[in-house]
């Protein structure tokens, strides 16, 4: 298995269809309906971030016109 440290990876670009789906995550940082909990994009976690979500800025920040 690759160790991220040794292999010189310091990001993640997780980038997955359409819907929402990140049962994948161990930290807990995901409000009620399954969301990650942001302000601006970011988590209350250190070093996790978010793209493509409702409210980053505004409510359409998740289209792309």
């Amino acid at each position: 298995m690759l160790n991220a440290t040794d292999g010189g990876i310091t990001s993640v670009l997780w980038a997955k269809g359409y819907q929402l789906d990140l049962p994948f995550m161990d930290i807990p940082v995901m409000d009620d309906l399954g969301y990650p909990r942001h302000t601006a994009g970011v988590t209350e976690h250190a070093g996790l971030y978010t793209e493509g979500l409702p409210w980053l800025t505004r409510l359409y920040s998740s289209t792309i016109g």
